[in-house]
């Protein structure tokens, strides 16, 4: 897909490098959590406009935040917010075009999908779709341009994006036996039933046959996880800012101790909560997910293919195994028999005596002293002549940072320079930048351009000197001409057979299709005197008289 012809934006992706962070599930019981490492993304799109013809002034209407969970065994991508402030119809595009927003936020996501799978490993899109006023820009639902979605036309407008993105690999078989990777899409709204759900899929959903769906009623937390018969504690991720892991953290003060150790007598299930159906069952009695609203939990589950999938090195082994293998590899080695006799003195069975030698002790460096240091700091030659001024040494936050410098292939994740951002910026700056994006205003068109003004400056401060801050990119797309000589298309709905579409006589160019005038039957006219003269009698033949008696 493409941007329409003609229309110019300006993007900024900035991203961090993979980080170390807590895994997002927990750990069964006699393992340990998976180390996982955690790379943040944010899509920004500012458009120019204005009053004036010729405003050059940056306005901010779209973002999209990516995170990316990897491990050795699985790559999860979670859309974490998206957001715009409204000030995207100041373009004035045909609203008969595909939205510039989510044209965007397809490419980049399939973007993302394929800079970041690692051969044999399995890669899942994760989001929730849950309807709210505004997300990433305080005070732009006081815009009046804005158009905020409900629930169901937020799960909808997921869907869409979503579903070309799932047809971009061939549908998933069981037994796996193509050489392709394979996708699967799954969608489950607490309190919905099978028929209500398809009802939110896109039309080309419903048509898939019957043996070939793409789009699947329910979860795939059993078939992502690492031990399928785990409790379901340890099935569930924990994401930020979702619901799923609010819910998971109440549910948790049944089975963690005051220190938050899990208790041995709890085995690391719930006490209330058995199964992944009740753990549904119960979401859907949420406040997030009842009072009338609706909340969209969907996946996308790329499988890799039978010529890539591999055994992959797990570092998630029982805590004993695991504690063993660390004392074995720190400790020293346990001597050998042929080593201990060798160090005792015997070899091949014949005496030897050992040599002692006398080492003799090494003495002591003299500390300099307090003279030495005043004739040593006398020798230094200080600069004379006039003073020159210079320019002052600005301190960069970008990609000469030392935490920046990570290798770019792991086995826990796969750091491709195609999928970073333009500016890549350490973990902490990126969650300043990210609160100082929650703070700023965005009510008022001249409030959202300095807001927008005082956000790209700071980032051109994280970012390193000669990083783009911004990406101008301008639309391709030409629109569908209409036929002038035509006018609007009329749809009639016929009863009867299906005829050919050739035109037939009395047929207009406009495809309206008229009677001939013989077919059509008036009713008479009567005049006052004919219908005087029009009376109708019975014959004296008809007429039964009663006989007399």
């Amino acid at each position: 897909m493409a941007l329409p012809l003609g229309l110019s934006v300006g993007f900024n992706h900035t991203s961090t490098p993979p980080t170390k962070c807590d895994s997002l599930y927990a750990a069964p019981p006699g393992h340990r959590n998976k180390k996982t490492f955690c790379e943040s993304h944010l899509l920004a799109v500012s458009i120019k406009a204005g009053a004036a013809e010729n405003n050059t002034n940056e306005t901010l209407a779209f973002a999209l935040e990516v995170l990316i969970y990897t491990t050795t065994a699985s790559t999860t991508l979670f859309v974490s917010k998206a957001d715009s402030t409204g000030y995207l119809h100041l373009l004035k595009q045909p609203k008969s075009i595909v939205s510039p927003v989510r044209i965007v936020s397809q490419v980049f996501l399939s973007h993302l999908i394929k800079a970041r799978r690692r051969p044999g490993i399995q890669l899942i899109v994760s989001l929730f779709a849950r309807a709210q006023d505004q997300y990433l820009f305080p005070g732009s639902v006081e815009n009046s341009g804005k158009h905020v979605l409900d629930d169901k036309g937020l799960i909808k407008w997921w869907c869409k994006i979503l579903d070309p993105i799932l047809r971009e690999y061939r549908p998933s078989s069981n037994p796996p036996t193509t050489t392709t990777p394979t996708s699967t899409a799954y969608l489950t709204v607490p309190g919905y039933d099978r028929h209500e759900i398809l009802a939110l899929l896109p039309l080309s959903a419903r048509l898939d046959p019957a043996e070939a769906k793409r789009w699947v009623h329910g979860h795939p937390l059993h078939l992502i996880a690492k031990h399928p018969d785990a409790p379901p504690r340890c099935l569930v991720p924990r994401f930020p800012d979702d619901p799923k892991a609010r819910f998971i953290n109440e549910l948790d003060e049944e089975v963690l101790d005051q220190n938050g150790r899990l208790k041995v007598t709890t085995k690391g299930s719930w006490k209330s909560v058995k199964t992944m159906d009740h753990f549904w069952e119960m979401m859907q009695f949420r406040q997030e997910c009842s009072s009338g609203r609706l909340v969209g939990f969907a996946w996308v589950v790329i499988n890799p293919s039978v010529e890539e999938t591999e055994e992959p090195k797990d570092d998630d082994v029982p805590q004993s195994q695991q504690s063993v293998a660390t004392d074995l590899s720190e400790g020293p080695l346990l001597p050998t028999p042929q080593d201990s006799q060798t160090a005792g003195g015997w070899d091949d069975g014949q005496p030897k005596h050992n040599k002692i030698e006398l080492v003799e002790p090494l003495s002591p460096r003299p500390s300099p002293s307090r003279h030495s240091k005043m004739a040593t700091s006398r020798q230094k030659h200080w600069p004379k002549g006039p003073l020159q001024s210079r320019m002052p040494d600005l301190k960069s936050f970008g990609s000469s940072s030392k935490s920046l410098n990570v290798p770019e292939d792991s086995r826990h994740y796969l750091w491709t320079r195609e999928g970073r951002g333009n500016i890549i910026i350490t973990e902490n700056n990126y969650q300043r930048l990210h609160e100082l994006l929650l703070r700023l205003d965005f009510a008022d068109l001249d409030i959202a351009q300095q807001s927008t003004k005082r956000w790209m400056e700071e980032l051109a401060l994280f970012g390193s000197l000669e990083s783009e801050v911004l990406i101008e990119v301008t639309g391709k797309l030409e629109p569908v001409a209409e036929d002038q000589n035509r006018g609007p298309a009329i749809t009639q709905l016929l009863v009867g057979k299906k005829r050919g579409n050739e035109v037939r006589q009395g047929q207009d160019d406009n495809g309206v299709s008229t009677l001939p005038t013989g077919l059509v039957r008036k009713k008479p006219k009567v005049t006052n005197d004919e219908s005087s003269k029009s009376i109708n009698t019975i014959g004296a033949g008809l007429i039964r008289k009663k006989a007399k008696k």
